[in-house]
């Protein structure tokens, strides 16, 4: 999914996240990966949504959790700067 990201390809990054998570809908970093290509692509609503459910699908006492909270923080934050 990276070299995709890295490619500037995000649609087919975005379409095959889409699939992983149809398939595995409680993965964290599925959801993950989706926020941040939604926001690569401008569309910080969708990421918004997507880093709500990592949260949501990680353990709060994990790494990841924290990397997830922070990146949905700073979303929400310039969200409401636009507002």
């Amino acid at each position: 999914m990276y070299h995709l990201w890295a490619d500037e390809d995000l649609n087919e990054g975005i379409d095959i996240l889409e699939y992983n998570i149809s398939q595995h809908p409680n993965s964290d970093s599925s959801h993950n990966g989706l926020a941040l290509l939604y926001q690569a692509n401008g569309e910080s609503e969708k990421a918004l949504k997507h880093c709500n459910l990592s949260l949501k699908h990680s353990d709060s006492e994990s790494s990841n959790y924290q990397n997830y909270k922070q990146r949905f923080d700073n979303i929400r934050e310039k969200l409401s700067d636009t507002d």
